[in-house]
């Protein structure tokens, strides 16, 4: 294999993988989700079932959709639709569980007491808010006309709001409180201290968390999801292919400080000489007096227009 091949990845894709492993890092978030499967699976899977459910649901465009299994970023779209149909669906529950003897009721009766607990209502709030984010970046970074420079801004972008969202705890668990009561969901509780025996393993009593107040359990389950999103951000995007083309798009720019690595990575596949001539024979043929100035590779203004842009000279 070539050494100087560079690889550069889906961006839509990488983002998909972010999610992924952001999920599977934070326990809370995977079990919210494994739940969230199986209650809409639960739902649509029977003809029955769905019509009593949508009987209940006032709004018919609002329907719940199915957990896509490979594709994380439009999973969006899935807890979008339980969170407007949240009390939609405890009613369908308690008529399911109170009408049906057999493991139907019961299992109906299991989604029930989950969905009125504070800490399934949290979570799926958060993923709601932080995979919204997320899926307006997924959409734009599937532009046929995307450019790294582009990209490499969204995703700084998206990081930035995550980390301002880190930083607004307090007004998050204020709101999602405050519907506690009309979604009939529980008030948050503080966490019943479990003690193991010493005579079985005294380590564990020892490591196991406690709080002093009901607010610090969920502040913590809020730093960690949104620390961990952050860190697979920045690891999945700062990687040395993606990097490296982003000199190389810059170089096109006119901006020769990343000259010096790309002569040294093509090693003596590149004569620099020509290479120079060849990128301002490259802007002379995109040059017109009648075109916008634009300081990146986004060529929209040419079918905007019908004539290339004016490059940014050095």
């Amino acid at each position: 294999m070539e050494k100087r091949a560079i690889f550069v990845y889906c961006l839509a894709h990488c983002l998909n993988l972010t999610l992924q492993d952001t999920v599977k890092a934070v326990p809370e978030c995977r079990n919210v989700l494994n739940v969230m499967k199986d209650l809409i699976h639960f739902v649509r899977d029977s003809p029955k079932r769905l019509d009593l459910f949508a009987h209940l649901n006032a709004d018919a465009s609002i329907n719940l959709k199915a957990l896509c299994p490979t594709r994380w970023a439009v999973r969006y779209l899935s807890m979008s639709s339980v969170f407007s149909n949240y009390t939609e669906l405890q009613e369908f529950f308690i008529n399911v569980s109170r009408n049906d003897n057999s493991d139907t009721g019961a299992k109906a009766n299991g989604f029930l007491i989950n969905m009125q607990t504070y800490d399934f209502f949290f979570m799926l709030s958060l993923l709601v808010k932080l995979f919204g984010h997320v899926d307006t970046v997924n959409i734009a970074l599937q532009r046929k006309s995307l450019h790294s420079k582009e990209a490499n801004k969204m995703i700084s972008t998206l990081v930035t709001s995550i980390k301002f969202m880190r930083n607004n705890f307090e007004s998050f668990w204020g709101e999602v409180t405050s519907k506690c009561q009309d979604m009939d969901v529980d008030s948050p509780k503080l966490p019943h201290r479990r003690i193991v025996p010493k005579k079985y393993d005294d380590s564990i009593n020892s490591s196991v968390e406690t709080f002093t107040e009901v607010c610090d359990k969920y502040r913590r389950l809020y730093y960690e999801t949104m620390d961990t999103s952050i860190s697979f951000l920045e690891s999945q995007f700062k990687t040395q292919s993606f990097t490296f083309v982003n000199q190389i798009e810059q170089f096109l720019l006119r901006d020769n400080k990343h000259s010096f690595d790309i002569l040294s990575f093509y090693e003596s596949d590149i004569d620099k000489e020509h290479l120079l001539l060849h990128r301002s024979m490259f802007h002379e043929i995109l040059q017109s007096s009648d075109s916008a100035n634009i300081s990146s590779l986004d060529d929209s203004e040419i079918s905007k227009t019908g004539k290339p842009p004016v490059w940014p000279t050095a």
